[in-house]
């Protein structure tokens, strides 16, 4: 592994990326949609910002067609070198040089996407239902099904929860993408984008990934916030689960590094 070659060409990709007109019509849809997602909600005049937030971030409608294709189309574009593939592939001189190129792109990309939705669902609810530090008395009150976990959390606990578990899902996706077009002997990410997006809006949209068995592990939805009672430690709860996405990153790896050896590079 050449570290110099890698930081290189991680560099090179995140400034070609940034210059593509693909990429500012995905991130103009990421700050309209969460503004028109809460705008055409209907909230009763109890709910404040929080029911806002976890409306979005606990809809499975939502984060099937926005926050998984997005991140997958992120991930298309940054992986995908295009027609300088086969220059790209000489400058990294070999195949493990690629392999934790795409890591690294998919860690970053990961990163800075969940930036991008933090600050467009926060500004998307602001501007429709404005700001407030505490539950809403709709929350407090149990009669929001998207705040329920409240009685046992703050905000900012609940926010953080929620993040580390779709940061660390984020990531699997990504790999999970890169698997499908590694899967290909000749690496194909349009078609593994393809397979990908069909996948998660099948999953989370028509079946409901929360109900599927094994596949419901990578729910990126606040779904596993519910289990969280007084009787969990904060820290304890949020490696208990999440464990297993520490596992499937491994798992992953394992596999794509196992592969590697049939791929063919072009």
């Amino acid at each position: 592994m050449d570290r110099r070659i890698i930081k290189g060409y991680v560099n090179f990709t995140l400034k070609r990326v940034v210059k593509q007109k693909s990429m500012y019509i995905i991130f103009l849809y990421m700050l309209i949609f969460p503004y028109l997602a809460i705008k055409t909600n209907v909230f009763s005049r109890e709910d404040n910002f929080w029911n806002g937030v976890f409306y979005l971030l606990g809809s499975h409608y939502i984060y099937g067609i926005f926050f998984l294709t997005t991140f997958l189309l992120l991930i298309y574009n940054v992986c995908n070198d295009g027609n300088i593939t086969p220059f790209v592939h000489t400058r990294l001189d070999n195949k493990i040089n690629w392999l934790i190129s795409k890591y690294i792109l998919i860690f970053i990309t990961s990163i800075i996407y969940l930036i991008l939705i933090i600050f467009s669902v926060y500004i998307g609810v602001y501007l429709n239902l404005g700001y407030s530090p505490n539950w809403s008395s709709s929350t407090i009150n149990g009669d929001d099904l998207y705040t329920l976990f409240a009685k046992n959390l703050t905000p900012f606990s609940s926010i953080i929860i929620y993040y580390i578990r779709f940061h660390l899902s984020l990531i699997v996706l990504g790999m999970l993408e890169m698997a499908l077009a590694i899967g290909f002997t000749s690496v194909n990410y349009g078609l593994s984008l393809a397979i990908s997006i069909i996948i998660a809006l099948v999953s989370t949209v028509v079946l409901n990934l929360r109900n599927i068995p094994v596949i419901n592990l990578l729910d990126i939805g606040n779904i596993y916030i519910f289990s969280f009672n007084s009787n969990y430690n904060l820290i304890e709860f949020i490696v208990a689960n999440n464990f297993h996405l520490l596992i499937m990153i491994v798992a992953i790896h394992i596999l794509l590094k196992y592969n590697l050896k049939e791929i063919v590079l072009k």
